[in-house]
């Protein structure tokens, strides 16, 4: 959501290692993978899943990504937003159980999860301000 609001404001925001990895998931691929899991009371009480794409994304894809989808001039300034404690080296989601048990696996990628978020905040500028973005 960051990259779309700064985006929205012609810009980037402030980006840590371009190597960061992340497997990044939709929220509608998430939704799917509750309500399957909610749907099968035959699974023991407690069951846990992971819920992500099986697919390591860095951090300068996810950029250009949001460059071509924002319309986005401004070249990233990599380093200028220190590295989290919690950042890895390897960040990719094991769902194999999610797909055994539930059938489940992620079908959005990050470019088509990417154009579904911006879209929905383009289309709400009412909740502008709720991400940060200076209306211009």
């Amino acid at each position: 959501p960051t990259l779309v609001a700064r985006g929205l404001e012609g810009r980037l925001p402030p980006l840590v290692s371009p190597d960061t990895p992340r497997d990044f998931i939709t929220v509608r691929d998430a939704e799917r993978a509750f309500v399957l899991a909610a749907e099968r009371t035959d699974l023991p009480r407690g069951s846990l899943f992971n819920v992500g794409s099986g697919r390591e994304t860095r951090l300068r894809e996810v950029v250009e990504i949001a460059r071509a989808e924002m319309g986005l001039d401004a070249e990233p300034q990599w380093g200028t937003e220190p590295q989290r404690d919690w950042d890895a080296k390897v960040w990719v989601a094991d769902a194999s159980l999610a797909a055994s048990e539930l059938g489940w696996r992620a079908a959005d990628d990050v470019a088509t999860g990417f154009h579904v978020l911006a879209e929905w905040l383009r289309a709400r500028p009412d909740l502008w301000e709720r991400f940060g973005v200076t209306r211009t």
